[in-house]
């Protein structure tokens, strides 16, 4: 009974010294607190993170959402790394004048990406096509990313645990 109770000790110590490797979510706001008319773009970036690299790392899913006031007839396209992914749209605040609008950006990052580079987002619009405001008013972007931190350095061997275990 001793030996088994021995056993269960040391086999959830070994456990508890393992590295277990796990998801890590990442979010970056940046406030924009921008006045848009006319046609035009306006751009911006958000800070990915230090040990953020692609292939080591795994993606699991990254969104960018961006909150804007003044959306009336959509005419503002978002693009992510020179890639277009979507119009802003209406969201359920509408009758106030703000939306939310998220976008799955998670296939920027398949290629591979450098370690620490920022992420480019620029948005395109055209404030002349909407009837009830002649502005657009962006208020705030957040990036959201969720990965897996998967270096090529193996985890750490529990020496002293694996003594005992086969003591």
């Amino acid at each position: 009974m001793k030996k088994m109770l021995v056993l269960v000790f040391v086999g959830i110590l070994t456990l508890g010294m393992s590295e277990i490797a796990g998801a890590i979510v990442y979010e970056d706001t940046e406030a924009l607190s921008r006045s848009l008319s006319g046609n035009g773009t306006t751009a911006w970036y958000h800070q990915t993170p230090t040990d953020f690299e692609v292939p080591y790392d795994i993606v699991n899913s990254a969104t960018l959402t961006v909150s804007a006031c003044g959306l009336d007839k959509t005419g503002a396209r978002v693009d992510v790394e020179g890639v277009a992914h979507g119009a802003l749209v209406n969201g359920e605040w509408y009758f106030l004048g703000w939306s939310w609008s998220q976008f799955d950006i998670g296939d920027v990052f398949v290629g591979g990406w450098p370690n620490g580079q920022a992420l480019n987002v620029s948005l395109v619009y055209n404030t002349s096509v909407w009837s009830i405001f002649n502005s657009l008013y962006l208020a705030d972007s957040k990036f959201t990313l969720d990965y897996t931190n998967d270096t090529a350095d193996p985890a750490p061997v529990p020496e002293p645990s694996t003594m005992l275990l086969l003591g």
